[in-house]
């Protein structure tokens, strides 16, 4: 029998270094928010914003005597990565579809991530082979197909029209959504809300931890040629595959 999620002491760091951080997110995206007539003070409030969220995650993961790197970097082959904030463009606009993410790797794999949203009091945690867990206990996909199935958009008004994705959804049909944030989306499908993804411009960082937060939820993802370049498609077995079959 797998273990709880929480169990692994890994996963347990990752639960308290995000858990630690929270705070300081709350307090960056409502003082993004209250700046929205000033541009130049909304876009300081980012970058106070995510300067403190990278202070915080270094110091707190640096504990664990493992390498730490941010997202940008090559992955560890054993240690930690992390992306200070995920949904930029929402925090800085004060949307609370946003967050850090930390990711820890064994021998080159992806063990476990983990991210934190301000809209969510807990955060959402994924062990390789041991499920993911989140506000409401263990995430599962659902099983509706496409048809009146909802579809979280790619961030990319640009990449949404050269995919035709609003004319597939009025053809099939299928709801859509856009959250700005490719992991509050993977959280979207693994949880149950919503029943595929698409996504463009994403980062190794962004790639592998939506893979696994959406697999571990009993989920499949493809990776798609289009017009829009390189897309990734995760949630349903169903879903996905008819998704796919709309590009041929």
């Amino acid at each position: 029998m797998a273990k709880p999620v929480a169990a692994n002491p890994k996963h347990t760091q990752i639960r308290k270094v995000l858990t630690k951080v929270r705070p300081n997110l709350i307090r960056g995206v409502g003082a993004a928010a209250r700046a929205q007539g000033n541009p130049a003070s909304a876009e300081a409030e980012l970058v106070k914003l995510e300067a403190d969220l990278t202070q915080a995650l270094q110091y707190s993961l640096n504990t664990s005597g493992l390498s730490v790197v941010s997202e940008q970097e090559p992955m560890p082959q054993n240690g930690w990565a992390y992306m200070a904030l995920t949904g930029k463009r929402n925090a800085k606009h004060g949307n609370m579809a946003s967050g850090p993410a930390i990711a820890v790797f064994q021998e080159g794999r992806l063990a476990a991530c983990g991210i934190i949203l301000a809209q969510d009091e807990d955060l959402y945690l994924a062990g390789a082979g041991e499920g993911i867990s989140g506000p409401n206990g263990r995430g599962r996909v659902s099983g509706r197909a496409l048809e009146d199935a909802m579809v979280m958009m790619p961030m990319s008004s640009i990449d949404t029209a050269k995919l035709g994705l609003m004319e597939k959804a009025d053809a099939v049909p299928f709801h859509t959504r856009k959250s700005g944030n490719m992991l509050a989306d993977a959280v979207a499908v693994a949880a149950g809300r919503a029943d595929a993804m698409l996504a463009t411009r994403f980062t190794p960082f962004e790639q592998i931890c939506a893979d696994l937060m959406v697999k571990e939820a009993g989920g499949t993802v493809k990776i798609l040629e289009t017009p829009a370049g390189t897309v990734f498609v995760a949630g349903t077995v169903k879903a996905v595959k008819e998704l796919v079959a709309l590009w041929g």
